[in-house]
């Protein structure tokens, strides 16, 4: 019996269920394991737990549902609707970074350089150590912007003293890229 409740203080606890991180796949269907939950100001969480539910509503964590809805609508005008606003705009903005900073970490794992600035491949080549070869395969062949951006990042991650074979290997590509851009 879960239901979805609008926070009205600024933090509240709560317990969710989650898979047992420990499970080991082949086994039975993994055991739950009480995670907990934090919610802020303005957010709107699913609680599942009857206890969750009892407590929030006796120590008034919770907006009523008329108050959510004028919240979600823009039509609050009670006194704390600055703060509430704000709070939700906030944490619009932070899901919003943290689904920026998911892509391009995913980006990062599958070495598109296209979709990465300089400054993040250069970061790439020195966290993960990155051999002359996957540093060379890092830029797209047919790409003359993603190979310049490879040679830029070489000279940043190694402080302007880029390994020779990573410069032969990207010059290369970057004359075979430029000479199929002129046909």
């Amino acid at each position: 019996m879960a239901e979805t409740k609008m926070i009205r203080h600024l933090l509240f606890t709560y317990g969710k269920e989650v898979d047992n991180p420990m499970y080991i796949e082949g086994g039975t269907e993994p055991e739950k394991v009480l995670q907990e939950g934090l919610a802020r100001l303005g957010e709107e969480v699913e609680l599942t737990r009857q206890y969750d539910i009892a407590r929030g509503e006796a120590l008034g964590s919770f907006f009523t549902d008329d108050q959510a809805q004028a919240i979600k609508d823009g039509e609050d005008r009670g006194p704390d609707a600055p703060q509430v606003v704000a709070a939700r705009l906030q944490a619009a903005r932070q899901v919003q970074q943290e689904e920026e900073e998911e892509e391009t970490q995913k980006a990062i794992a599958e070495g598109d350089a296209s979709s990465l600035s300089v400054e993040q491949i250069a970061e790439k080549i020195q966290n993960e150590s990155l051999n002359v070869q996957e540093t060379i395969d890092l830029a797209d062949a047919n790409d003359v912007n993603s190979i310049n951006k490879v040679l830029d990042a070489e000279n940043m991650a190694t402080g302007n003293e880029p390994r020779v074979g990573v410069t032969r290997g990207l010059e290369a590509a970057l004359a075979s890229a430029s000479q199929g851009g002129e046909e």
